[in-house]
């Protein structure tokens, strides 16, 4: 009898130890989001002022700004209606109802570190209010080599495909519309910024487009 109890407790144990982990539960989607995907803003209309919002399913929210020469994140974090930039600015997202379509719109409201109407964006050159727009622009993206500087790797884009270009060669082509422009002549991957050059002069690529000159 006690033979047969230590054999029993012994496969018990054993059968505890051999159970697999629990694996954990995928993170649930966020309620409440304006989109899943990226959109853009831009309040003042010009390039340099143009900013990226991207947002997961999950909630992780990404706000970076385009027009300078090294890449900015303004905001990383969990997607609030209202969320605090980096220079303690604030963006407030909303829904409105465009006045022409009547269809519901997503907007942002540019708002001050006291959380007020921002000073001085009530004019034509600067709005308060911009739409969030799924490219900046319909125009189609231009046909040619876009590269960076110091490096071999480019990407081909020919009608509505593109193929990246590395060391070994060229990869297959792929969909034009895993591109996003982010300026005339420039493109975004997902992971960097590639340019047109203008007339294959020198220079080098950056947010803000092709700067020309030595690099």
């Amino acid at each position: 009898m006690i033979a047969f109890l230590t054999v029993s407790i012994g496969l018990s144990a054993c059968t505890q130890i051999s159970q697999p982990p629990a694996k954990e539960s995928p993170q649930p989607p966020a309620k409440d989001l304006p989109f899943v995907g990226t959109r853009f803003v831009n309040f003042e209309g010009k390039p340099e002022t143009t900013k990226l919002v991207a947002i997961a399913i999950d909630g992780t929210t990404v706000i970076r700004s385009f027009g300078s020469d090294h890449p900015t994140i303004d905001y990383r974090g969990q997607f609030s209606n209202l969320v605090r930039l980096s220079d303690g600015s604030r963006f407030q997202f909303k829904k409105i109802q465009d006045p022409k379509t009547k269809f519901p719109k997503n907007v942002v409201t540019k708002l001050s570190k006291n959380g007020q109407i921002a000073k001085g964006c009530k004019t034509k050159e600067a709005m308060c209010e911009a739409e969030l727009t799924s490219s900046l622009s319909s125009s189609a993206i231009k046909e040619g080599r876009y590269i960076q500087s110091g490096t071999v790797h480019a990407i081909d884009i020919k009608g509505n495909q593109y193929r990246p270009v590395i060391e070994s060669g060229a990869l297959p082509w792929r969909e034009l519309y895993e591109l996003t422009p982010i300026q005339p002549g420039a493109v975004f991957d997902g992971k960097a910024v590639w340019c047109l050059p203008p007339n294959n002069q020198p220079g080098r690529c950056t947010e803000a487009g092709w700067k020309s000159g030595s690099s």
